[in-house]
């Protein structure tokens, strides 16, 4: 399964900027496990209803340290701590610019 996500915020600047699209699959980590430098979509840990998008960083049996690119713009581990596997919904596995806008890769 396919969801397309739209960017908000500076934390994964320069790699990705607020306005830009990224498409998330979700069915490549039933069969795997998500893996260090992964972009990944993840569900925030206190507020469920939030979702961020973060780089894995590391990982401690089964649970993983995520950081945004932009570290001092980024709401991350370095708030909140290891992140539950169950709460990594997807892996990034494309980049789009906002219409009008063309983006280097």
């Amino acid at each position: 399964m396919l969801s397309l996500f739209r960017v908000k915020g500076e934390s994964m600047e320069p790699w990705a900027r607020e306005g830009d699209f990224v498409l998330a699959e979700r069915m490549s980590y039933l069969f795997s496990r998500p893996r260090i430098g992964h972009l990944v979509v993840v569900r925030h840990p206190q507020k469920h209803d939030m979702l961020l998008l973060k780089r894995i960083v590391q990982e401690y049996e089964g649970m993983y340290w995520i950081e945004g690119d932009n570290t001092p713009k980024s709401i991350d581990s370095r708030r909140f701590g290891l992140l539950k596997r169950g709460l990594v919904l997807g892996k990034v596995i494309h980049k789009t610019g906002p219409c009008g806008r063309s983006i280097m890769s």
